[in-house]
């Protein structure tokens, strides 16, 4: 099983966080993949942000990583919508 970094995109701004959480992954993830992860109780919205992450660097909270076993897309960011009236 990998090991990945995420980073959360928050709903209220929609940005993602500078904050890397680690997952163990069971599907196959590239940096760039927006997923869905388990979060608490339920599931957020996260983007790949390093894959391949060494056994060690995960060691002392392992026990705690939560697993990633299928893909659910994240649902997009909706580009801005020009305002036809602004002109």
């Amino acid at each position: 099983m990998d090991i990945v970094k995420v980073q959360y995109r928050s709903q209220k701004t929609m940005l993602y966080s500078a904050r890397e959480y680690s997952y163990f992954s069971a599907i196959p993830l590239k940096v760039g993949d927006e997923i869905m992860v388990p979060v608490r109780d339920s599931m957020g919205a996260a983007v790949v942000s390093k894959v391949g992450v060494p056994e060690a660097e995960v060691a002392d909270f392992a026990d705690k990583m939560k697993i990633i076993a299928e893909r659910i897309p994240a649902e997009p960011v909706a580009a801005p919508v020009a305002d036809p009236l602004a002109e």
